[in-house]
């Protein structure tokens, strides 16, 4: 079996005018079962080095996007057939607690 893929996840947050932004970026410390499965490999995504104690930073580009969200893909036969299953299976555990109440 593979090991793990492991990265560390650097998170900053900081303010412009007042307003708040966030970012955060990773580097893979080890690539793991993702030398195998290069479809899976995580990406370095660094951030510049942000220390507050070198004071302050010049904004040079801000981009703005805007995007829009996608619907799932539709249920396989055997996913909805798990879910229906998982369901009949609440409602017998809820009518049985039901009747234990109302005795």
């Amino acid at each position: 079996m593979s090991p793990a893929c492991r990265y560390v996840k650097t998170k900053a947050r900081f303010s412009i005018n007042g307003e708040l932004f966030k970012c955060s970026g990773k580097r893979v410390v080890s690539p793991g079962f993702t030398a195998v499965m290069p479809w899976l490999l995580v990406k370095d995504q660094l951030l510049p080095d942000m220390d507050a104690s070198k004071g302050s930073w010049k904004l040079h580009t801000l981009d703005v996007t805007q995007g829009q969200t996608t619907p799932p893909d539709y249920l396989t036969e055997a996913e909805l057939i798990s879910l229906v299953c998982v369901l009949l299976e609440l409602v017998l555990v809820l009518d049985s607690l039901d009747r234990r109440h109302s005795v």
